[in-house]
């Protein structure tokens, strides 16, 4: 049982923090970059926690903030042998068995995916895509710490499947996809632009009144341009020296 009788020690003062082992490394250590990654990625999901009070989704939330402490010991015990024991806690295949049979369930009611989505929907989606973008930034810091030095197998592929299961879930409490934010390409109505020659897209963007995408590379000015004439107007108030002739440039 963990007991805790003082939270200051005056011991991280030099900017060194201790590990399992008794070593001591600096803050800014690569492994401590994990390691604070998986705090930030278990605060988000504890906030996620907060806005799905009551559903079924809410206990497995609470049991993989529990997964994300021993993931976190995990990265806080250095060396090569992964075998979990009383002293040392590791993560284990069995709670990346767990993940991906909870993927699977969540899976099998969603709408098929026909665009790529945006994070948001409901808020309590939208908390739980922050918690899957902070995952996925902790994933990041794992696998550079695992270019330094060993990092234990199960806690990467943990570490992957978790912002699987995030993914799933904010779509799960978007009506199971049906309430998704989805993303919507810019169309561009100048039809060279369908063409793959860039170049020549650029030269005719100025038949394109949307300017979303290709804006033009021209001597128009800016208010020309911002109002979509693909010429400038001298009666309006553009001044601009030669800003009635549209020269392409490249």
């Amino acid at each position: 049982m963990v007991k805790l009788n003082k939270i200051y020690t005056r011991t991280g003062d030099d900017g060194t923090t201790g590990l399992v082992d008794g070593s001591r490394r600096a803050k800014h250590d690569a492994r401590m970059e994990a390691i604070g990654g998986a705090d930030e990625a278990n605060s988000a999901i504890g906030l996620a926690v907060v806005a799905v009070s009551g559903q079924p989704c809410a206990a497995d939330l609470t049991r993989i903030q529990n997964d994300l402490f021993d993931l976190g010991a995990d990265l806080a015990t250095p060396g090569e042998d992964f075998a979990p024991s009383e002293m040392m806690l590791r993560t284990v295949p069995a709670q990346v068995d767990w993940l991906e049979g909870a993927i699977d369930a969540l899976n099998a009611d969603l709408q098929p995916l026909g665009s790529f989505i945006l994070p948001g929907g409901s808020e309590a989606a939208a908390r739980v895509h922050v918690a899957r973008a902070t995952v996925r930034r902790t994933e990041r810091a794992m696998t550079a710490l695992s270019a330094l030095e060993p990092v234990n197998p199960a806690a990467l592929g943990y570490i992957n499947r978790l912002s699987d299961y995030l993914f799933c879930l904010a779509r799960a409490l978007n009506d199971n996809g049906a309430s998704d934010v989805l993303w919507v390409k810019r169309l561009i109505s100048c039809p060279w632009a369908r063409q793959s020659c860039l170049k020549r897209a650029r030269r005719h963007c100025q038949t394109n009144p949307t300017r979303k995408m290709i804006r033009p590379r021209c001597r128009l000015c800016w208010k020309c341009r911002w109002t979509g004439q693909s010429r400038c107007d001298r009666r309006s108030a553009c001044r601009r020296p030669g800003a009635g002739r549209h020269r392409p440039q490249g």
